[in-house]
Order: structure tokens, then C-alpha cells, then sequence
């Protein structure tokens, strides 16, 4: 049984589209199949852990522009 697909339209960098050919060609596969792929372990993942609100990585606090 096949799945109902709805077309979209992507706008890629030139590298990363002919990188997407030569894989989908060498694979035998079509260009979506790995792009389909890719989205599902994309959006299948947990989001990133937040550092804190408005602060970075080392504590500072980007929101006011001042150091803790």
C-alpha cells in the first residue's frame, strides 16, 4: 500500500542539492526517499536542552548584556 503524499517544494543550497543527487543515484533510490528520511529523525528527536532563559553557554546573561 502506498502512503499519500503531498508535493513540496525545498529550496537548497546548489551543493547540498548535488550532493543529494549523487547519493539518491549511487543508493538507487529516488531524492525524497533520503530527504523523507532525514526529516523523520529530524523531527522524531528530542529537542535541545535549554542552558537557561536568556543566558549562554557560560552563564552570561544575553538578555541584559551583563556578565553574571
Amino acid at each position: 500500500m502506498l502512503l499519500p503524499y503531498i508535493k513540496t517544494t525545498l529550496y537548497l543550497p546548489k551543493s547540498l542539492k548535488r550532493l543529494l543527487e549523487l547519493k539518491a543515484r549511487r543508493e538507487g533510490r529516488s531524492q525524497a526517499e533520503p530527504v523523507r528520511e532525514a526529516l523523520e529523525r529530524y523531527l522524531a528527536s528530542p529537542p535541545p536542552k535549554s542552558l537557561g532563559l536568556g543566558e549562554d553557554s557560560w552563564g552570561v546573561d544575553c538578555a541584559h548584556g551583563g556578565l553574571p
